[in-house]
């Protein structure tokens, strides 16, 4: 997944600002963030952001290690600015690595054409496909669409992964 961090026009950092981080998830996540089988709280993760030179944050993405995974649980650009996800995700992979990671993990939902694309374009496989789950995700996060891209109705959760 190879693009150097530091070629891009911002810096990705550690996240530990506890309220800019509820903050920031609430644009798109709310509280807990309901992704691969469980709920997951503040604390049971970690968060590293995106921010231009004036320290506007320009994207967020959250991440946990599970024996020889890393979980990419969420990875959001808030901004215009091209390249700001793929940097999230190479510094997650960079993490990994360090943390003894063989492979990445991202789950998306059935309605996300461009982020299946963007997925497998990068090199990701679809690993798994969990008829259904988008129901059981609704009764904790209540905001997530019946209706998603293109209306294309929101049911199922599909997981993709690539080797580091």
């Amino acid at each position: 997944m190879g693009t150097d961090v530091n070629e891009t026009p911002f810096k990705i950092e550690p996240l530990t600002d506890t309220d800019l981080l509820k903050a920031l998830l609430a644009r798109r996540w709310g509280d807990d963030l309901m992704m691969f089988g469980r709920t997951w709280k503040i604390g049971e993760y970690e968060a590293i952001v995106a921010r231009d030179d004036n320290g506007e944050v320009l994207g967020i993405a959250t991440h946990a290690v599970q024996k020889t995974t890393i979980l990419a649980l969420t990875v959001d650009n808030f901004s215009a600015v091209r390249g700001v996800g793929k940097a999230l995700l190479d510094r997650i992979a960079e993490i990994g690595r360090e943390k003894g990671a063989r492979v990445i993990r991202v789950l998306t939902t059935n309605d996300n054409t461009p982020s299946l694309r963007y997925f497998q374009k990068l090199g990701f496989r679809i690993v798994a496909l969990y008829p259904g789950a988008v129901m059981i995700y609704r009764t904790v996060a209540r905001n997530l669409p019946e209706i998603g891209v293109d209306g294309i109705p929101v049911r199922d959760a599909i997981e993709l992964e690539i080797d580091l």
